[in-house]
């Protein structure tokens, strides 16, 4: 519908409307500027290029006898891409589980406190995004993907505690690469990726260390400038699966070897990467 501005209501009344509706896609209304949440019982949400809108607005909740409705608290799921007007995600979404936001939301600043969550997204968000506050306490979290070149928002989560987030077990990052070095983050991450860091060098064997004592698949992928491997790779006996994908500098120097564990490696497109023997690679199972 990209001639629709005004999503209007018979009579200007909201009540009643739409009172069993459990999904809604809205999607290519780029002249639409305002969605009226009134849609109690709502469980998922899908925005997708709405060029001009700046705004979900939330409706009130309504009296009917003794039961007050309260809008926002059923929606589990929402996805928004390509909406660069949208400043924020509407502080009464407090039960969402599944949050993803897509590119091309240029000017999204806040997100609800996501208590709840399970999963959360964020591509290329407003330079003035905070998370702090959004996610400190979301013990529920599994999998936490930041695609950022945003620097206030690494430093920010480069601040965070995120041993906090006891149930997280995959989390990619592809940050700026300067700040990627400075990460020390403890917790029990079974999956790491990281992706189009191209000014990135080397890797900080601290960081990888204290990473995870669990980590069991790391993806290094598109890493035009790293040269070199930490030698604490080798230690990270918990390591199953290795990818190193698309570096075409890395090599892995005879001193600092592979985990012995590994049953999955791949190498693809590491030009300068030359075979180094005494591996022990002796549980292999895919190369």
């Amino acid at each position: 519908m990209p001639h629709l501005k005004t999503w209007c209501f018979p009579g200007g009344d909201r009540r009643g409307l739409f009172a069993s509706l459990k999904e809604l896609q809205i999607s290519k209304c780029s002249q639409l500027s305002k969605i009226p949440f009134c849609f109690p019982c709502l469980t998922t949400l899908g925005i997708s290029e709405c060029d001009e809108l700046i705004e979900i607005e939330m409706s009130r909740g309504l009296e009917k006898g003794s039961v007050s409705t309260t809008y926002g608290h059923s929606l589990l799921s929402i996805e928004i891409t390509k909406c660069p007007k949208l400043e924020e995600i509407p502080k009464s979404f407090v039960n969402l589980v599944d949050v993803d936001c897509g590119g091309g939301c240029n000017k999204l600043v806040s997100v609800p406190r996501l208590q709840h969550a399970h999963n959360l997204s964020l591509s290329y968000v407003s330079e003035s995004m905070s998370l702090k506050a959004a996610i400190q306490d979301s013990t529920y979290l599994k999998e936490l993907s930041i695609e950022s070149d945003c620097n206030n928002l690494t430093v920010e989560l480069l601040s965070m505690d995120l041993n906090r987030l006891t149930s997280l077990n995959h989390l990619h990052l592809m940050i700026p690469s300067d700040d990627y070095e400075r990460m020390g983050w403890e917790n029990d991450n079974q999956s790491l990726k990281i992706t189009s860091c191209h000014a990135l060098t080397t890797i900080s064997g601290e960081f990888l260390s204290s990473c995870s004592n669990s980590l069991r698949e790391l993806t290094i992928e598109n890493c035009d400038n790293l040269v070199c491997l930490p030698r604490s790779l080798s230690t990270i006996q918990s390591l199953r699966i290795l990818s190193l994908l698309e570096c075409p500098k890395l090599v892995i120097l005879k001193d600092c070897g592979l985990p012995t564990a590994l049953t999955h490696l791949t190498i693809k497109n590491c030009d300068e990467m030359k075979a180094v023997s005494n591996l022990r690679l002796t549980k292999l199972t895919s190369l």
